[in-house]
């Protein structure tokens, strides 16, 4: 049996990317659905052990999750957590820019666009251990198995930055995802399946 995987949005791994500033700010992102599967809240639990004044979150999404979130975060006091609803698709480069790191705790995915996405865009992203992701797409992840481990990688790379050789396989791993070699090899497989 062969597994043929989908190729990533093109529009947004190709896209030039600007050379980041170092801020005061670290600044942490997340794209997707608001929907129990996707365990939004296990980054809210991060964000309450993280100092508020060095650390910002931008959440994007909506789902039925929302109205928990937003009340998590105002009985948490989580000033720096800002649940930002729908992002257009015109705007996620722009979205995946302006982060220093991803997060993607989802308990399981299809395949997990988001996290090619920001790995082509140079962010480092962080998954929920024990979430089913498939291994093709969590190979250059780093794995939190709880909130508090979470904040201890983000912590991390707050002061230490992403490992530049890291980085650089990831972003070419996460563009390998092409739609190109998705046909071609589904080409392939009708070829021999015809001989």
């Amino acid at each position: 049996m062969k597994v043929v995987l989908h190729g990533t949005n093109d529009t947004i791994i190709n896209a030039k990317i600007p050379k980041r500033q170092k801020n005061e700010v670290f600044t942490v992102g997340y794209i997707g659905a608001l929907m129990k599967h996707k365990n939004v809240i296990f980054i809210l639990k991060a964000a309450k052990l993280l100092d508020k004044a060095r650390f910002k979150f931008l959440i994007y999404g909506t789902g039925v999750d929302m109205p928990m979130l937003e009340k998590f975060k105002e009985d948490n006091n989580l000033s720096n957590v800002y649940i930002k609803g729908y992002l257009e698709e015109k705007n996620k480069v722009k979205a995946y820019d302006c982060f220093n790191a991803f997060v993607f705790p989802s308990l399981y995915e299809g395949l997990g666009y988001p996290i090619l996405e920001a790995q082509g865009r140079g962010l480092p992203v962080i998954i929920y251990k024990y979430g089913k992701i498939p291994k093709e797409v969590r190979k250059y992840c780093f794995e939190a198995e709880t909130p508090e481990h979470m904040a201890q990688i983000i912590e991390h790379l707050r002061a230490n930055g992403y490992n530049g050789k890291e980085r650089k396989k990831a972003m070419e791993y996460a563009r390998s995802f092409t739609w190109e070699k998705t046909a071609r090899e589904t080409l392939g497989i009708y070829k021999k399946v015809v001989e």
